[in-house]
C-alpha cells in the first residue's frame, strides 16, 4: 500500500496540494493563486513525465503559459487601480 502512495515521489500528492491552495487563492483574490496554479502545473508535468503521458506533460506546459499570461493580466490590472 505505502508503494503505491510514493510511487512518483509525491509529484501527484505535491500537485494536488497546490491545486487546492491555488484554487482557495483565487476564491479569496490574491496573485498567489496564480503562482500556486503554476507550481500545481510544473508538479503534475512532472507526474505526467514519470507516467509517460505526453498528453499530460503537453497540456500542463499549455496551462502554466496560460497561468503565467493571467498573472501579468491581472497584475496590470492591479497596478493601474
Amino acid at each position: 500500500m505505502w508503494e503505491a502512495l510514493i510511487k512518483y515521489y509525491g509529484f501527484d500528492w505535491l500537485g494536488m496540494f497546490f491545486t487546492f491552495y491555488s484554487i482557495n487563492a483565487f476564491k479569496n483574490k490574491s496573485l498567489k493563486g496564480f503562482i500556486f496554479g503554476a507550481l500545481a502545473c510544473l508538479s503534475w508535468m512532472i507526474f505526467n513525465i514519470m507516467a509517460q503521458s505526453i498528453a499530460g506533460v503537453i497540456a500542463n506546459t499549455a496551462f502554466i503559459y496560460l497561468h503565467y499570461q493571467g498573472y501579468k493580466e491581472w497584475r496590470k490590472e492591479k497596478d493601474v487601480s
